[in-house]
């Protein structure tokens, strides 16, 4: 019977070169874009956009007056 292979412990490992700086800042601005919940599409109603949330909630009312 074989032993089994052993797993590396990773957490001594030095992983600080394994992404160049634009690369992290790429990262970090996604991860603030998602927290901001930026990352959905944007609809355009008028001239403005909106998250697709807001879109599907709106409903043009006629305001012209009577």
């Amino acid at each position: 019977m074989k032993t089994p292979a052993r797993n590396t412990d990773l957490r001594h490992l030095d992983t600080s070169s394994a992404l160049t700086i634009e690369e992290r800042r790429a990262i970090l601005r996604k991860r603030q874009r998602e927290a901001l919940g930026l990352t959905e599409p944007r609809v355009q109603i008028g001239k403005f956009h909106v998250p697709a949330k807001v879109a599907r909630q709106f409903a043009y009312i006629d305001v012209s007056p009577r």
